[in-house]
């Protein structure tokens, strides 16, 4: 039984796995909370179909480069 000295264990996912879901649970929904508020926002601005600038946002955690140009954007996009 010497080999079973010598194997290296590695540590499972499941001490760390509630601590991932719960950021990436966390993510999402702050996402789909700034998709709302980019819709609102778009409306109130009289853009051009304010739907289409938050559509972007339901990639999930893709969402934020859209937040982060329409913000950096938001003034030069197309109007009514």
């Amino acid at each position: 039984m010497m080999v079973s000295r010598f194997l290296i264990q590695v540590p499972t996912m499941d001490a760390a796995r509630p601590l991932i879901m719960g950021t990436f649970l966390s993510l999402l929904i702050g996402q789909y909370l700034c998709a709302v508020i980019i819709y609102y926002d778009a409306k109130r601005l009289e853009l051009d179909r304010p739907s289409d600038y938050s559509i972007g946002m339901y990639v999930p955690l893709g969402g934020w480069i859209v937040i982060r140009v329409y913000l950096s954007e938001r003034k030069r996009l197309a109007s009514r």
